[in-house]
């Protein structure tokens, strides 16, 4: 882990999920030093899609799968 993202390394230790919002995916600094500290990560296009899959049901009560999506 380095400085620049204003996260000290004494942290790295304690972090199980990491969840960034951004929509990168080729990845970006934090993604990269999360998933070499081996902690599980969440990225944006993800997290994009589970929430479009849950304002889909949230305003039409259409429920479906995120597996076919086609992400």
């Amino acid at each position: 882990p380095t400085a620049e993202l204003s996260i000290p390394n004494s942290w790295w230790k304690e972090i199980k999920l990491a969840i960034d919002l951004t929509f990168r995916p080729e990845g970006n600094a934090f993604s990269i030093l999360a998933r070499n500290q081996g902690i599980s990560f969440i990225d944006g296009k993800t997290y994009a899609r589970w929430q479009a899959i849950e304002q889909l049901y949230i305003y039409t009560g259409i429920r479906v799968d995120e597996n076919s999506c086609g992400y």
